[in-house]
């Protein structure tokens, strides 16, 4: 079989999860493997058009679709997640509509499952086959049962793909027109929110000023009567997601601070923020792929807890009854 790996590392070749699939692969030399660079080559996918005619292309003509990933902040990287929504941004879900598909991920098992679940759903809403996903750590390759254990679920996921067995769905699939958000009038002093000496942060990505995300928000700040400040990070520039380096780990200090808007952001208004309020909507079973670079570049801060004590709020405008995995 003809198999397309997708792979959602900012890595490239270097990606420990490729190492994973190319095992598999040398395992399997009856089965031909091609890999698409997806989360590196991000910004030539989307600004290139007949770049990303030709990896869709590959996808069409592929028997097997292997999404191949590691965890960034719980879920896919952002650029693997930007990638998902030009799928259905530029109408190409009929190249995946029917096709077999498997996932490996490798983590260090913290909220591996959100991400596998948030990738099977994803194939579900592209009508696809899903087959089977395999949570791997990172070390796993250098154990031998670990080896076998990830033999053992690639043959079984490609001997069923190679007979055409069929494959379950998760049957509630994400609604695609909200209900239209209509905000009632807002307190007027002095029934609005005092937050008195403490500071009011709105983070929001809201693009169209009259949908469901953009009338909360400016409801929401008018609750607060106009004190809350309001960031929207569609105005931020913000060159890219994180590359995975982990240069940031000795010092907290990220390679890309001089290059873009977020560090100076996140350190000088979120930091000092007493209040953080995160908008969003929901798009393809989670928030925009700018919502997940946001998180994924807050890594520069490592594991300190950097908004610790702080009050947190969340306004989403989607279904998410229908995301367990984002609920949770």
């Amino acid at each position: 079989m003809n198999i397309i790996v997708l792979n959602g590392s900012p890595k490239g070749d270097l990606s420990a999860t490729l190492q994973y699939v190319r095992y598999v692969a040398k395992k399997n030399p009856q089965h031909e493997f091609s890999t698409l660079h997806i989360a590196r080559d991000i910004q030539k996918i989307e600004n290139d058009p007949q770049r990303f005619a030709a990896d869709i292309d590959q996808v069409a003509a592929a028997d097997v679709v292997l999404w191949s990933f590691p965890l960034y902040y719980l879920l896919v990287h952002a650029h693997y997640k930007r990638f998902i929504e030009l799928i259905w941004e530029r109408h190409a879900t009929a190249a995946f509509q029917g096709k077999y598909t498997l996932a490996i991920a490798t983590s260090i098992h913290f909220y591996d499952h959100t991400a596998l679940q948030y990738i099977h759903t994803v194939c579900d809403d592209l009508g696809m086959c899903f087959l089977d996903d395999f949570s791997a750590d990172m070390q796993d390759l250098l154990d031998t049962d670990k080896r076998h254990r990830l033999l053992m679920f690639a043959d079984n996921a490609l001997r069923t793909a190679a007979q055409q067995r069929p494959t379950f769905q998760i049957p509630q699939p994400a609604l695609v027109e909200p209900s239209p958000y209509r905000p009632g009038p807002a307190p007027s002093a002095p029934s609005a929110v005092d937050s008195g000496d403490k500071r009011v942060l709105i983070i929001t990505d809201a693009k169209d000023p009259a949908g469901n995300q953009a009338q909360m928000v400016s409801r929401l700040q008018a609750s607060f009567g106009g004190q809350a400040e309001v960031v929207n990070l569609q105005e931020l520039r913000i060159e890219t997601s994180c590359l995975g380096c982990i240069q940031c780990g000795y010092d907290n200090c990220c390679p890309l601070e001089d290059r873009d808007d977020f560090i100076p952001f996140y350190r000088d208004r979120v930091m000092t923020a007493d209040i953080l309020i995160y908008a969003g909507t929901i798009r393809d079973r989670y928030l925009s792929a700018r919502w997940k670079t946001f998180f994924d570049r807050t890594f520069f801060m490592g594991h300190i807890p950097n908004i610790k004590g702080k009050q947190i709020g969340i306004v989403l405008a989607g279904p998410l009854s229908r995301n367990p995995h984002l609920r949770e």
